[in-house]
């Protein structure tokens, strides 16, 4: 019989702290880590006070991540994700609707739109910033170079120069060079042209015309603060060039010139050019 209650205790002490450690092991790895293999649903929420790791995840809502913040444009539905925080894309990132930032910064460059022959000077580095269709500026654009290789239209005002002392424009389709302005080809001007300094015109023509019978256009030196004004024809800076003012009558196919030589003012039929 003492035999019997020896096995008896032995086999059940042997059970009971088989379990016991089970259960020490269990909790012990429990409260280390867990590992789910399949799916885990929940009414509620879960929490999780450490880190969580996944290869994926997905809701038809929406994806919260860091503390509660101001949501500006997010309405908790959809497929929603909302960063408190940073985020960092070490890939790239495709948006199929609109993309909308109060600040956004590059160190290589910014991409806008489908892909486009960019110009051979972009190299993809040092903050470029690349747009395949329209650019709207609501504001202003401070460049330190422009370069336009098509074309460039405004229907306000466009402007060349950081210091702006603007006498005659009203802001309306205008135009304004602070410094010189070079021009290799031709200049249209469908109204008035006037200047405070002075016009150069070299190795070219200085041509007056006009299509209306009833206008004759003229060249006017005046001045209504000053008593004397002063057209001068010639080189005034003690140079041998002499200056000719020529008289022209196409229909008869006569010129005279009227020129200074030796001092005197001389009249007679001829080209200045001959």
């Amino acid at each position: 019989m003492n035999k019997f209650y020896q096995k008896l205790f032995k086999n059940t002490f042997s059970t009971i702290l088989t379990v016991a450690i089970a259960s020490l092991a269990v909790v012990g790895f429990v409260y280390a880590s867990t590992t789910i293999s399949s799916n885990i649903t929940t009414d509620g929420n879960l929490t999780v006070s450490g880190r969580a790791t996944t290869t994926s995840a997905t809701t038809t809502d929406y994806i919260y991540i860091g503390p509660d913040g101001t949501e500006d444009y997010f309405n908790f539905r959809g497929g929603d994700l909302y960063v408190r925080d940073d985020a960092e894309i070490d890939g790239n990132l495709y948006l199929a609707g609109r993309a909308t930032s109060t600040s956004a910064t590059s160190t290589n460059y910014l991409y806008v739109g489908p892909d486009f022959s960019e110009n051979s000077g972009m190299n993809f580095a040092g903050g470029e910033l690349f747009v395949a269709d329209n650019f709207n500026v609501g504001g202003i654009s401070y460049l330190t170079n422009l370069t336009v290789s098509n074309g460039a239209t405004s229907t306000l005002y466009a402007g060349v120069g950081d210091t702006w002392t603007v006498n005659f424009l009203d802001y309306s389709d205008d135009f304004y060079v602070m410094d010189d302005l070079e021009v290799d080809s031709d200049v249209r001007i469908g109204g008035l042209a006037s200047t405070t300094g002075d016009l150069f015109v070299s190795g070219g023509t200085f041509d007056l015309a006009t299509t209306t019978a009833t206008t004759t256009f003229g060249l006017f030196v005046r001045s209504s603060d000053i008593a004397t004004s002063t057209l001068s024809v010639g080189d005034t800076e003690g140079h041998v060039a002499a200056g000719c003012i020529e008289l022209v009558d196409s229909e008869n196919n006569v010129y005279y010139r009227v020129y200074v030589s030796g001092g005197t003012l001389r009249t007679e039929a001829g080209r200045c050019k001959e």
